[in-house]
C-alpha cells in the first residue's frame, strides 16, 4: 500500500533462528527484534525509527 511505504515495520520473532533477521528485512520489515523482548531495547529501536521519519 503506496501510502504506508514510509510507516517503519519492527519484526518479532518467537524462535529466532539464523538467517530469520535477513529474511525479515528482505520481506519488507525495517528492523527485528527477537523473545524475549527487551523492553529497554524495543523502546530504543522504537525511538530510532520514529527520529528517522
Amino acid at each position: 500500500m503506496p501510502q504506508f511505504a514510509g510507516l517503519p515495520i519492527i519484526a518479532l520473532t518467537a524462535k529466532a533462528m539464523k538467517g530469520d533477521r535477513e529474511k525479515s528485512i528482505d520481506a519488507g520489515a525495517s528492523d527485528y527484534v527477537t523473545k524475549p523482548v527487551d523492553t529497554d531495547h524495543l523502546l530504543t529501536v522504537m525511538e530510532q525509527w520514529m527520529r528517522a521519519e
